[in-house]
């Protein structure tokens, strides 16, 4: 229980009940980073590249792009330091 303006109120934390689903938790929200950071990374080269590029070469600079996410996020997942 905590303190708020001199009531106590009860905090709610989501908890696993089992000490293996606080792994499974950790590990979907270290997935969740990496995806992201891998997705701004992606469009950071995107933006870099994408102005010299017609609309047909850009459409096919995100194909590549998606793939190598794709890819690039399985590695990581897969080979962990």
């Amino acid at each position: 229980m905590c303190l708020t303006d001199g009531t106590r109120t009860l905090n709610k934390l989501e908890v696993p009940l089992k000490r293996s689903d606080n792994s499974y938790m950790l590990n979907q929200e270290d997935k969740q980073v990496l995806m992201a950071d891998v997705e701004d990374r992606m469009s950071e080269l995107y933006w870099c590249y994408r102005d010299d590029l017609d609309d047909e070469g850009g459409k096919r600079l995100q194909e590549e792009l998606d793939y190598l996410k794709t890819n690039l996020i399985n590695i990581l997942e897969k080979y962990p330091a």
